[in-house]
């Protein structure tokens, strides 16, 4: 083991940075008109007053979530969505959902952001700014994004060295955990990747014992368990496995108690397990771990479908549309059809022409898609992809499932691999130590690094995730599933025989729950959260 002390070291030295950072502590600012003329002074680096203008900025990391509310004479800033959200009930001015925002989320299973699915909400990410000013007596604000981790940003000047970013990552986690976070009921996500198993290193690296990291099992099979386990047993670290066979009635009672309880909606697949895992960990309290957050800065590289999907996409002109209508949403061929941004979306969703059968107000979002892709349309498939997608994809889909799941419960998120030290070490590393643009692989020191120290042979074990066979869920809780998609206020009377239509057809086409995931989380959402219509 190397560099534990000096975790520990750091971490004491930085204990008033780590209250900053710890998204457990909620804070809550409004800025109104008569502040902003006051030349509002505000602490912290989220919000800062330049005497003639205010900034919002979004945390670069993407470890913190920064929401804010546009009202006509104020704008309420939060690091906490519930918290926001609860301010603006108690002041009667709860915002309505958007028809956009619901469109997005059945089209592409995330609202591209600073958008939300609330009307006037907005979620600032990795590199988004909102400038306020006065307007007639009212706040007006300008989004903006300066994107930190583009390719040509890197300093490449840092030495590779695996021992070097395990100490980072040693003292990430450490810095966000705290003193007293080692204990349960914290626990990892531990799918046995290489993300996942690297901060399960840095855990018995920071001296954890015995901490808890937990895999989820279904019906799929048990590689990724396995693998979770003999990691851990050589770390001395505790795995846990949770089954997803729990009774339906049980299920069913957790996520109704997880609908009415989150904030957003999330399109992510796993965000059933997820909430599931929370759940079955029993106490309130403590920390949900995860080794998200890397791919923007260590460069996501994409698989060889996905570079093809990029390399042919049409757009979402006429052609495509017409295409479109004879076309099964299911179908792989629905990502040639899509702008070159929203092929590199993962899912094979709804298309506009499935949604305005039963969504009168269904938006057709390609043209955002369009808008957000055209920026970087000269950028090959990696740049391209490590930029305007993963913006999106990492705040809104990926980060957002890990916060839901945490705010059920009532526990902080810890995230070491967002952390401003860890990526000033690792971004700034010659391009050789993060990708491989010839043989697309990526995370290069981080595949050195865990079979160095924790006997991990990535190209063994390949590439793990969290198993979810999102049909087989759906089918074995059909009559819930279909209760929930016909009781949304959202869809006209047609979505009950479409819906109908649409679950005996994925006894044949399994991929369909691609669309039907969504369309259920969604409307079991608006069915039951607190923050619909408060």
């Amino acid at each position: 083991m190397i560099g534990a002390p000096e975790a520990r070291a750091a971490t004491e030295a930085r204990a008033d940075n780590a209250r900053a950072d710890r998204t457990s502590e909620a804070w809550l600012v409004r800025l109104s008109a008569g502040q902003l003329r006051s030349r509002l002074v505000t602490p912290g680096h989220w919000i800062r007053d330049s005497g003639t203008a205010v900034r919002i900025f979004g945390d670069d990391t993407g470890l913190v979530p920064i929401y804010l509310h546009r009202g006509s004479d104020a704008v309420t800033v939060s690091n906490h969505l519930p918290t926001l959200l609860d301010e603006l009930g108690a002041r009667g001015s709860s915002p309505a959902v958007k028809a956009r925002g619901v469109s997005h989320l059945l089209h592409h299973a995330l609202v591209p952001l600073p958008g939300t699915i609330f009307r006037d909400v907005h979620f600032l990410g990795i590199g988004d700014r909102a400038d306020l000013a006065l307007d007639g007596g009212a706040v007006r604000i300008r989004f903006s994004n300066d994107y930190p981790y583009l390719t040509e940003r890197s300093a490449g000047d840092r030495t590779p060295d695996s021992s070097v970013l395990l100490r980072h990552l040693t003292t990430a986690l450490t810095r966000q955990l705290g003193p007293d976070g080692g204990h349960f009921p914290s626990f990892l996500m531990l799918s046995a990747g290489k993300d996942s198993s690297a901060v399960a290193l840095a855990l018995a690296e920071a001296g954890r014992a015995g901490f808890p990291c937990v895999t989820f099992r279904d019906d799929e099979g048990d590689e990724a368990s396995r693998h979770a386990r003999d990691l851990c047993r050589r770390l001395g670290l505790r795995h846990e496995v949770v089954d997803l066979d729990m009774a339906p009635d049980q299920i069913e009672a957790i996520l109704v108690e997880f609908w009415s309880c989150s904030a957003l909606p999330c399109g992510d697949f796993a965000q059933i397990p997820y909430a599931l895992c929370v759940a079955r960990t029993g106490a309130e309290g403590g920390a949900v771990l995860d080794g998200s957050g890397n791919d923007a800065y260590m460069g996501y590289v994409p698989g060889w479908g996905e570079r093809l999907k990029w390399r042919f996409a049409l757009g979402s002109g006429a052609l495509s549309q017409l295409l479109a209508r004879r076309l099964s949403p299911d179908s792989g061929w629905n990502y040639f059809l899509r702008s070159r941004a929203a092929s590199t979306l993962p899912g094979r969703t709804f298309r506009p022409v499935d949604t305005r059968s039963f969504y009168p107000e269904s938006v057709d979002t390609g043209a955002d898609w369009r808008r957000i892709g055209d920026a970087w349309d000269e950028r090959d498939v990696i740049g391209f992809r490590n930029t305007p997608v993963e913006h999106h994809v990492d705040q809104a889909e990926i980060a957002l499932k890990i916060h839901l799941a945490a705010d059920f419960r009532g526990r902080a998120v810890v995230l070491p691999f967002c952390d401003r030290e860890l990526i000033d070490y690792t971004f700034n590393l010659p391009e050789s130590s993060r990708f491989d643009r010839r043989s697309f692989t990526n995370k290069l020191l981080l595949r050195e690094m865990l079979e160095r120290y924790a006997g991990y042979d990535p190209e063994a074990v390949g590439k793990q995730f969290f198993p979810f066979a999102g049909d087989r869920f759906l089918l074995r809780h059909r009559a819930f599933a279909l209760d929930e998609i016909r009781r949304c206020r959202l869809w006209d009377a047609r979505i009950g025989p479409l819906a109908e239509a649409w679950f005996r057809r994925m006894e044949r086409r399994p991929l369909l729950y691609h669309s039907l995931l969504p369309l259920f989380m969604l409307s079991g959402w608006h069915n039951h959260s607190r923050y619909v219509g408060q």
